[in-house]
């Protein structure tokens, strides 16, 4: 797939004289560093907001990110390095930050990348493995994530990891320590995804927190700025929203909410009371101050709800961000019978997933986890009695949705539309702007729905997406 930037070039010279395209490299300066892809001027911009620094220039050196800056004072870069580590996604916080008089150019008037100082690079950033079982640890991170890790600080999907990556690691994890990781779940990783937690879940020292299941699931509690709250998918797991570690910036906390059958509690009846369920659960972690909301498909559809019930709390909403979330996703037409008939609304579900049902067929719980199981569903990592759960939670949200009221949200959102292979109900966002009062952003990713959350797309709109966040931040 080729991005905006991309130079390439017809190739017609082929033994079937099919013209097919070759790609030549990038009209700009984006860089792809260990196999992820850095725009070095969003970078240069964000530095150069901090008081003392005039101009920055981001370069590669040694496989890292090298930050060389102009400034009229002296700026100490430990200083620099806490402000980058609290504006940027930890991939994007450069290696070192080196003072220059003034920038190198070549003969046109460009920069000479060439002629840049070498800086003086530290061994690693964060704190060193200093046991066997941690260097053991950051190998096999290295290893799954195809990328060097050389701190225990080091967060699995801060790196691009993601749910099935992190099924290989638990697998591996089993396998070496065999003695004190026989019952190690996916779950259990959820939680601990630095090298540092999972040594500490190794050796039994885990600190006793929330679990996986949880109703509020802190993927990173740490931060300054305004915390960013998940609302659940369909599945009612919180669990896909990990990966936004990888673009977020490290001083914005991030929550995901989960829906209660997990936890053994009971869902409201309709959609109005959920999402004041949910906003009980926001206001529980933080009882003051702005919040942000963000739902991907049915979790959209909960996010411009929840921010409604706040607002009518009084509380302050900065962004609501939707990712592709259709309204009245059920055929209104199907009948009350039918919406209440669990078997039938299951089995159309399915095959609105992708699943081999046929969806005027029945289909039982049971019957479904089998089918999930024969079809390695990545859902599957759970056990029976959560996947049950998120059956039920599947079979809700499509009752919820029919015939529901969304209000009217006096607000701005932030909306990404899923552009590859948009299914019959079509693009999503027109259908959400008589329920938006505010401005309604856009951003059209060539994605599928269902990969809204992968690290290719989440690079794609992830930019616009915290550039709004940290606008709402200095407002």
């Amino acid at each position: 797939m080729y991005r905006t930037g991309d130079l390439v070039r017809w190739h017609t010279h082929t033994p079937d004289s099919t013209p097919v395209l070759h790609y030549l490299g990038r009209t700009d300066d984006q860089i792809k560093l260990r196999g992820i892809r850095i725009e070095p001027t969003d970078i240069e911009t964000t530095l150069t907001r901090h008081p003392t620094i005039t101009t920055t220039r981001v370069a590669v050196r040694g496989n890292r990110l090298i930050a060389y800056y102009l400034s009229d004072t002296d700026v100490d870069a430990d200083a620099l390095r806490a402000y980058a580590t609290a504006a940027l996604p930890s991939h994007m916080v450069p290696a070192a930050f080196v003072k220059v008089d003034a920038f190198p150019l070549t003969p046109s008037g460009k920069l000479d990348r060439n002629a840049l100082p070498d800086p003086v690079l530290s061994a690693t950033v964060g704190r060193p493995p200093s046991t066997a079982r941690q260097r053991r640890l950051c190998e096999l991170f290295g290893d799954i994530l195809g990328t060097p890790v050389d701190s225990i600080d080091t967060d699995f999907f801060e790196l691009g990891g993601h749910s099935l990556l992190l099924v290989r690691l638990a697998s591996i994890l089993r396998r070496e320590f065999a003695d004190v990781a026989e019952h190690l779940s996916v779950a259990d990783l959820m939680i601990a995804s630095t090298v540092t937690a999972v040594d500490a879940l190794l050796s039994g020292q885990s600190d006793a927190g929330p679990g996986s299941f949880a109703p509020v699931l802190p993927l990173r509690s740490a931060g300054t700025a305004a915390p960013l709250f998940c609302l659940p998918p369909a599945s009612g797991l919180g669990w896909p929203y990990a990966a936004l570690k990888h673009v977020l910036p490290t001083d914005i906390p991030l929550y995901a909410l989960q829906s209660p059958l997990f936890s053994g509690g009971r869902l409201s009846g309709d959609l109005a009371a959920l999402a004041s369920d949910y906003a009980d659960g926001i206001e529980v972690v933080a009882a003051d101050g702005p919040v942000h909301l963000l739902g991907w498909s049915f979790g959209g559809v909960l996010a411009l709800l929840t921010a409604q019930e706040l607002l009518r709390r009084g509380r302050r909403i900065g962004t609501v961000a939707m990712l592709d979330s259709y309204p009245e996703v059920a055929d209104a037409d199907s009948g009350a019978d039918h919406l209440l008939d669990r078997d039938a609304v299951l089995a159309r579900v399915l095959a609105e997933m992708g699943f081999p049902v046929d969806p005027v067929d029945r289909l039982t719980v049971e019957q479904a986890i089998e089918l999930m199981k024969e079809q390695g569903d990545a859902i599957t990592v759970l056990d029976d009695q959560h996947i049950a759960s998120a059956i039920e939670n599947y079979i809700a949200a499509e009752r919820f949705t029919v015939g529901a009221d969304y209000g009217r949200y006096d607000g701005d959102v932030f909306f990404v539309d899923a552009a590859h292979e948009v299914d019959h109900l079509g693009t999503a966002s027109p259908a959400w702007r008589p329920h938006i009062g505010g401005e309604m952003t856009t951003v059209s990713a060539p994605f599928r729905h269902s990969d809204l959350l992968d690290i290719a797309a989440l690079e794609h709109y992830g930019p616009a997406l915290v550039e709004m966040l940290m606008r709402e931040e200095k407002s």
